[in-house]
């Protein structure tokens, strides 16, 4: 993601690289190499759960990013021993497979310059009302926690997801690898009031409105759910689908030019 940002990006922009995987770290730097980026690449090792509220991000950041990329671990790791030693630091999003993308949702607000945005991939639990509602939670808890203020317009957000989502059931029979596993997925999975699974891409933007100090804020973003219909290039996911990258890049260009 990082390569491609900047591969794309103006010539003068500079991306830092954040995992708790030294692992990846490493292939970050040889990919910066490789591509003749390394003089615009940091790479930085933190872990968002452990590292207190932010891991020194909002200090090390402290003018602000433009833009942050992100493919969380989205896992919903069951307990159970068996089935949980198969899943490590790069796929597992804790029990509800949310705890990454929340960490990540709540820290985006305090680091975004006005008019920045957050790009999430990942794989969303039970995509619908519900999870809007909790992304927008967890957007508003970084917002608090850094300085109130008051907005004539909200921030924006979207979810896409596909039409046609996995039930619980066909996701567990994906992560298993025998009946017992099976069973251990499915009452994992009825624990969370997971119903269903859908891979996915969420944008939230920040408003370019300046905050001013001292006054109340009321549901700072406002997250849209759009379903990408079923096409025969596949689902969102499906490397070079384009119907499904030009159908979220109408919508997105749209919302963004209200």
């Amino acid at each position: 993601q990082a390569m491609a940002a900047l591969a794309v990006l103006r010539e003068n922009s500079h991306v830092t690289c954040v995992d708790v995987n030294d692992r990846a770290l490493r292939f970050v730097a040889f990919n910066a190499a490789l591509n003749g980026f390394s003089d615009r690449t940091t790479v930085l090792r933190r872990d968002l759960l452990r590292d207190g509220v932010d891991g020194g991000l909002r200090e090390r950041f402290y003018n602000g990013v433009d833009l942050i990329l992100a493919n969380p671990p989205f896992i919903p790791t069951p307990d159970e021993t068996v089935v949980k030693k198969r899943y490590g630091l790069f796929s597992s999003g804790g029990t509800s497979g949310e705890d990454v993308l929340a960490a990540i949702v709540r820290l985006a607000p305090s680091l975004l310059r006005p008019g920045g945005s957050v790009a999430i991939v990942s794989e969303f639990m039970s995509p619908g009302a519900a999870l809007c509602e909790r992304v927008e939670r967890w957007w508003a808890q970084g917002i608090y926690s850094t300085i109130c203020g008051d907005r004539k317009s909200s921030d924006l957000g979207v979810l896409f997801t596909n039409e046609m989502a996995l039930s619980a059931g066909e996701y567990a029979n994906r992560r298993c690898s025998n009946e017992e596993e099976y069973a251990v997925w499915k009452e994992h999975l009825n624990k969370w009031n997971i119903t269903a699974v859908s891979p996915g891409l969420l944008f939230m933007r920040k408003s370019r409105l300046s905050l001013q100090e001292g006054l109340d804020i009321r549901n700072p973003l406002k997250v849209k759910h759009f379903l990408v219909p079923t096409s025969e290039q596949g689902s969102l996911w499906t490397p070079h689908n384009q119907w499904a990258v030009d159908f979220t890049c109408k919508i997105w260009k749209e919302l963004c030019s209200d």
